[in-house]
């Protein structure tokens, strides 16, 4: 099973905010027509400080990914989703790595999300550690036929709205990650 967690880093007044979005996404995807049963998981204590450290000192984004998969002790199962401030390491290796990722960007192990803090853009970031890919081309709004997929560039409550929100080909490529996750 792949554990998928999420962390606040240096930013202690979202934790509460952030715990309550991570469940509401768990508990979304468990209706028709995704029916998906994963959970989002608070990063445990014990992993805190080698994750701060890393965040601390590192300056490449793809360095994030390879240093917090060390952390984890190479279990290729295991995510992560950071949220931080704008002017952090990972935020600025980030946006100098990836110009167009203004508010979040994954790569990975890891996805980031260091601009608007709506629940859309944590979701669209937490999607891409479940096989989740962008429906975006050259434009903005969503590619892939569902006129409110969060896999848009920049999602937002008035661009996504409700629930059912992921199109059939996200859905299928997340119960295709799980299955495969299964048979290990």
């Amino acid at each position: 099973m792949q554990t998928t967690y999420y962390y606040c880093y240096n930013l202690p007044d979202k934790k509460a905010w952030l715990h309550k979005v991570m469940d509401e996404l768990s508990s979304i995807l468990a209706m028709p027509p995704a029916n998906i049963d994963c959970h989002f998981t608070e990063l445990p204590t014990e992993f805190e400080a080698g994750i701060n450290a890393i965040l601390e000192k590192t300056n490449d984004f793809n360095g994030f990914v390879c240093e917090i998969y060390t952390c984890f002790k190479l279990n290729n199962e295991i995510r992560l989703l950071v949220i931080c401030p704008r002017n952090s390491n990972l935020a600025i290796s980030a946006v100098n790595k990836k110009p167009k990722a203004v508010w979040g960007a994954h790569a990975g192990i890891l996805s980031a999300v260091y601009g608007d803090y709506n629940k859309y853009i944590v979701w669209h970031e937490a999607l891409h550690l479940l096989g989740v890919k962008d429906c975006y081309g050259s434009d903005a709004g969503p590619n892939c036929g569902l006129r409110n997929c969060i896999m848009q560039y920049i999602p937002t409550r008035q661009s996504v709205g409700n629930w059912p929100f992921l199109c059939g080909k996200n859905i299928d490529l997340i119960k295709q990650r799980l299955k495969n996750i299964g048979k290990k």
